[in-house]
């Protein structure tokens, strides 16, 4: 979950630094796919008695939101294309 909630990071600051409109939109569509996988771990930790159901509620609401984000982001930048 770490590795996958880092490497999101690290593909959004790809894309600000990324040559033209078609790398930007190449790296975020890879952190919004990032975002969805990471919606895996805490719904596993969840599940497994690990996360209670406030701590999950929290995280999962942050990704949500992020999901959302990256989802605007790369649907308005591929129509601007």
């Amino acid at each position: 979950m770490l590795a996958d909630g880092t490497d999101l990071g690290a593909q959004v600051k790809a894309a600000q630094e990324a040559d033209g409109r078609s790398g930007f939109i190449h790296e975020m569509s890879a952190a919004l796919q990032k975002s969805s996988r990471v919606e895996f771990w805490p719904r596993l930790l969840r599940d497994s008695d690990f996360l209670d159901e406030k701590e999950f509620d929290s995280m999962n609401s942050d990704n949500d939101e992020l999901f959302g984000l990256l989802t605007a982001i790369v649907k308005t930048s591929r129509n601007r294309q």
